[in-house]
């Protein structure tokens, strides 16, 4: 329950902050600079596990946004990413965000 909880504040955290967040505070270079739709499972999943959950919960407040939902089911949102990491541990190449979103139904 204590992860889902973090989850949450993060999905909150994520729709709140601008897409540049997910690079950095202050981009330095192009290097710095990440295309959401472009990040792979592989490189969610090999994060440490206070990143990987950043990342994660960035994403699912992405997609909320960009869905324009103001509500989060709590119990759906743990087993989705669930499903997410079991999903992105069989085709880590997939892209993160494609993952998701096909997971939760956009």
């Amino acid at each position: 329950m204590m992860i889902r909880k973090a989850m949450l504040a993060g999905v909150f955290a994520g729709l709140l902050v601008s897409p540049l967040a997910f690079a950095g505070d202050t981009p330095s270079s192009a290097e710095d600079l990440y295309a959401i739709g472009e990040v792979t499972c592989k490189e969610v999943m090999i994060l440490n596990g206070d990143e990987r959950d950043e990342v994660i919960s960035f994403l699912h407040g992405y997609l909320a946004g960009e869905a324009k939902k103001s509500e989060i089911d709590v119990v759906k949102l743990g087993h989705v990413t669930d499903a997410f990491l079991d999903k992105c541990l069989d085709s880590p190449n997939e892209k993160a965000l494609s993952t998701l979103r096909s997971l939760i139904g956009q």
